[in-house]
């Protein structure tokens, strides 16, 4: 789901010879000739309720675009179906699961692109500002049935202070999963899901969970750290959206400030944790290499097989954790040193700005924001509602969240209330130049995960050139 692919180089020479005078635009241009469109569009399918109806009667055909694997794309297609028998409106599905941004680009240069589908945020910004996909802001003013507070705060994309480039498809967020049976064999207490405990405490859980062939913890003195037989736990720190939210409960900042003024890597208690990060595999032994988890089965299976004790991941994880029928499933909360923010993430729906028809847009857009429409994705553990109702309905949380394989106990003290009551987006969503940074930031820490540099040596060979693209965030 979480695609970070960029623009094809096709939709930019596309595009340069097709319309040079538009791409020569600035951004700011292009936003105000998005928004214009927008409120044209809203305006003149809005006046005439008569012109509405007709468009319905005439088979006006949307199409959507997502990189749905085949459960998802299973759910939506009968989500559209629905759509259809309740608004007359026709949408083809378009489902790509492989490069997916690509093949979009090239829809879009060829003048046939969907009138919605997924994005990731860092996309869905840069292609706003190139006037490829609709300001949603208009649509949402003109539609008397759509409030604001509809939708959770971290539900909304913005690219400036009034631009809303996007909405979440979902929110995820991250936790630690535990095998119940293993801290129960090792005689470890397990963790509380209402109950935060600090990284030391973590870290100290993990290696009494880690064994050598001979039995010995990370803790004893004959522990042979050559021949560890079962990890603590499974970090991947190779993975930006996984290693954020642990730096941004564990320290004053995530991959920027609090002021959004400042890469966040550049302060020092950043600095120091990615060190702990670092010294969890190379030092404590708790957690495998990246070379040695690459030789071992999937996250969840190797938790399932006692490979790992603990796995840090996304909330999304659950639907593959609710088919291992042996899995004793746990949830703890992240460590934290004081901040309990979570952070959420997702990708994001737009509406393309060749769309034909906005307004039909606007209302397939609320569709699939319903989970009622497509609950599966929600029962199964696999995404989170942006719906407010959906968190504070009782009745709607037990459709999707209530205990079972999917929501194992502690869900809601782990996922769902901290969510509620106190998330974040994430800077994919919000830091400018996100994919680039991070392509030039995580390859040079691969030798701090191999504990070949420290992490200050790393950063500060690249540092000049983060510091040279760096430019604050979007949004408000």
């Amino acid at each position: 789901m979480f695609m970070k692919k960029k623009l094809a180089v096709l939709l930019t020479v596309t595009l340069l010879a097709a319309c040079a005078a538009g791409c020569g635009s600035t951004a700011e241009e292009k936003k105000e000739t998005n928004t214009t469109a927008a409120q044209e569009s809203v305006s003149e399918a809005s006046t005439d309720e008569g012109d509405k109806t007709k468009a319905a009667e005439s088979d006006v055909e949307l199409t959507f675009s997502a990189w749905a694997g085949a459960t998802e794309k299973a759910v939506l297609e009968e989500a559209l179906a629905g759509f259809t028998d309740a608004t007359g409106i026709k949408v083809k599905g378009i489902f790509i699961p492989d490069d997916y941004e690509t093949k979009i680009s090239t829809m879009i240069a060829s003048g046939t692109a969907p009138d919605v589908g997924y994005l990731v945020a860092p996309t869905a910004h840069d292609w706003y500002a190139d006037g490829q996909i609709m300001d949603l802001t208009p649509l949402m003013e003109e539609d008397s049935s759509f409030k604001k507070e509809d939708l959770l705060d971290a539900a909304y994309s913005y690219y400036d202070d009034e631009a809303i480039d996007a909405l979440l498809l979902s929110l995820q967020t991250y936790a630690v999963f535990y095998n119940k049976d293993l801290f129960e064999k090792a005689g470890v207490p397990e963790p509380s899901a209402d109950k935060v405990w600090t990284w030391d405490e973590f870290v100290e859980t993990a290696k009494k969970l880690t064994f050598d062939s001979n039995g010995n913890s990370a803790l004893d003195a004959d522990f042979d750290a050559g021949n560890i037989q079962q990890y603590g736990v499974y970090i991947n720190p190779k993975g930006p959206t996984i290693v954020e939210p642990l730096l941004v409960r564990n320290t004053s900042v995530g991959y920027t400030d609090k002021d959004g003024t400042e890469y966040g890597l550049k302060n020092p208690e950043a600095v120091d944790f990615l060190q702990k990060l670092a010294d969890l595999i190379n030092v404590e032994h708790a957690s495998p290499s990246t070379t040695t988890a690459q030789g071992l089965p999937s996250a969840d299976l190797s938790l399932q097989t006692g490979k790992y004790a603990m796995v840090v991941d996304s909330q999304y994880m659950l639907s593959n954790f609710a088919k291992l029928e042996s899995l004793n499933l746990g949830l703890a909360p992240l460590p934290s040193n004081g901040n309990n923010t979570i952070l959420t993430s997702s990708g994001c729906k737009v509406i393309f700005s060749q769309t034909k028809y906005p307004e039909e847009a606007w209302e397939l857009m609320k569709w699939l924001s319903d989970p009622a429409e497509s609950l599966e994705l929600y029962s199964s553990g696999l995404w989170m509602p942006i719906k407010s109702d959906w968190y504070t309905d009782e009745s709607k949380v037990e459709q999707w969240a209530g205990e079972g394989k999917s929501h194992p106990s502690g869900y809601k003290e782990v996922f769902l209330n901290p969510v509620w009551e106190n998330s974040e987006l994430s800077s994919e969503h919000r830091m400018k130049h996100y994919n680039q940074i991070n392509d030039i930031v995580f390859p040079a820490l691969d030798k701090v995960w191999t504990g070949e540099q420290t992490v200050q040596d790393a950063l500060d060979k690249v540092m000049p050139e983060v510091d040279k693209i760096f430019d604050g965030v979007f949004g408000q």
